[in-house]
């Protein structure tokens, strides 16, 4: 089976995105079904946008829909179910 890319955009968030990385990752549902990328911006963006698949499909972004650098479990849970959401929905 092939891995879903998840892609992380980030302009100087590199500890949230190791944190979303390593919380993804821990979920049992999921950690066997994804490949993620930490791309981190050169000068101030204040990107912090998610992207899966070859579409590249934008399901989370600071800047452009307010919704913050998945810091907590409420925002890191609602991303683990786009991701699984697409994943079924893409088999």
């Amino acid at each position: 089976m092939t891995k879903l890319k998840v892609q992380v955009q980030y302009c100087g968030y590199g500890k949230y995105y190791r944190g979303l990385k390593k919380w993804l990752e821990e979920q049992p549902d999921l950690a066997d079904q994804i490949e993620i990328e930490g791309v981190e911006d050169r000068g101030v963006t204040g990107n912090f946008e998610i992207r899966i698949g070859p579409d590249r499909k934008l399901i989370h972004s600071k800047r452009t829909r307010g919704q913050g650098r998945a810091e907590s479990t409420q925002e890191r849970a609602v991303i683990a179910e786009l991701i699984q959401d697409y994943i079924d929905e893409n088999q």
